[in-house]
């Protein structure tokens, strides 16, 4: 047969360019891949032997370059922060966590008092725990003074002492702080609290609040394993045995200055529509100024039967029976008692606030979220402020 012109391609890679070595044989240009060609262009017979690569040149020179690049310009970053922000002590803070804040009325004027722990990213200088205050209107801050408190934080409890006027956070469970509501600052008083008592030399491990019903003071543990009951007002430190009996005695255990206080307290009983009735009531007790007290917190229709007990010289009714749930007093002074309450037991049903005259009329009524609770309210020249689980809601006059 006649050969007929073609264009010869590589079998293997396609190549159009290869070389004759013999007749009719050639061999590839690009993958040395040796074949032959029958007549007619019928048959190819492929040799193929894969070359070797060359190890000592690098494929892709080119990209292995662009990929170093973000590499070295982000080491290089890390170099200039570290020679500018933290060799030159420059204080960048990147965590303030809120531990605990709390609203303080100071001449008629809101306030919050918040404890803060911040960390920088430069030097130790700028890390630590602060007490910060700020305007309750604007929220600036007013004034921030760092603690000599050792982080961890690990917890923080307030409480406002009505027999010296004196607000108390303890820190740890074993630092007691005053809040200086003048100069917003937060001051350490736990050496104070020891001087001068034997008892008490050896140091106290714990220190906690004793529980409201008992009055105005605190419970200490020390180091040896002893427990006692200080309270600031009297200065006095008792034993367990002498704090109860003081606490429980009759009024022969009263300390000097005693005097009649008021503050109210919801009655619950029941009727034929429900079995939470509430009626809000005026007591009138014995105050302790400050001592070890036996205080009622909630009152039932068997402790009316028992007020001595209780120190109370009087119970008046301020406001006709309800229907309510979960009612509570929030703040009391000699003009307005704030109280709190549900109408129902629906899930969704809202918290109510109420404002009331001495009288037991009602001033102001608003419902908050059905998840709302309330931790502080307190009393300013135009109104209240009130702390919840959400922030902090203010109530205008």
């Amino acid at each position: 047969m006649a050969k007929q012109i073609k264009v010869i391609q590589c079998p293997q890679c396609g190549s159009t360019s290869p070389k004759e070595i013999d007749k009719d044989r050639y061999q590839c240009d690009r993958c040395d891949t040796k074949f032959f060609l029958d007549n007619d262009d019928i048959n190819v017979n492929v040799n193929y032997r894969p070359t070797t690569p060359d190890t000592t040149t690098t494929p892709y020179p080119v990209k292995r370059k662009w990929v170093l690049i973000p590499i070295v310009a982000f080491a290089l970053l890390y170099v200039l922060i570290r020679v500018v922000f933290v060799e030159n002590n420059a204080a960048i803070t990147v965590v303030n966590k809120e531990l605990f804040s709390v609203p303080l009325a100071v001449n008629g004027q809101g306030f919050i008092l918040s404890l803060e722990l911040k960390n920088a990213l430069s030097g130790k200088d700028g890390q630590g725990f602060y007490s910060v205050y700020r305007d309750a209107d604007t929220d600036k801050v007013l004034k921030e003074t760092k603690l000599q408190v050792t982080p961890p934080i690990t917890n923080i409890d307030y409480r406002w002492f009505r027999s010296d006027s004196t607000h108390y956070v303890i820190v740890n469970s074993n630092h007691i702080y005053t809040i200086h509501t003048d100069s917003c600052m937060l001051v350490d008083v736990t050496p104070g609290i020891a001087a001068g008592k034997p008892a008490l030399n050896a140091g106290f491990s714990s220190v906690a609040f004793v529980k409201e019903q008992n009055g105005e003071g605190f419970r200490l543990n020390t180091n040896l394993g002893k427990e006692f009951f200080y309270f600031p007002a009297a200065d006095m430190l008792y034993t367990e045995k002498a704090f109860r009996y003081v606490a429980t005695g009759e009024s022969k255990t009263l300390l000097p200055h005693a005097r009649q206080e008021n503050y109210y307290l919801f009655l619950n009983t029941e009727n034929n529509e429900s079995s939470n009735v509430a009626q809000l009531m005026r007591v009138t007790y014995l105050f302790n100024n400050g001592g070890p007290e036996n205080k009622l917190l909630k009152l039932t229709a068997r402790d009316t039967k028992q007020l001595d007990k209780y120190r109370i010289t009087s119970l008046e009714p301020i406001t006709a029976e309800r229907i309510c749930f979960s009612p509570s007093v929030l703040h009391n002074n000699k003009n307005f008692i704030l109280i709190s309450y549900k109408a129902t037991l629906a899930q969704d049903a809202p918290l109510m606030i109420e404002l009331l005259n001495s009288k037991g009329e009602q001033i102001y009524l608003e419902q908050l979220g059905a998840e709302t609770t309330i931790k502080h309210a307190i009393c300013i020249n135009n109104g209240f402020i009130i702390q919840t689980n959400n922030g902090y809601k203010q109530i205008k006059l």
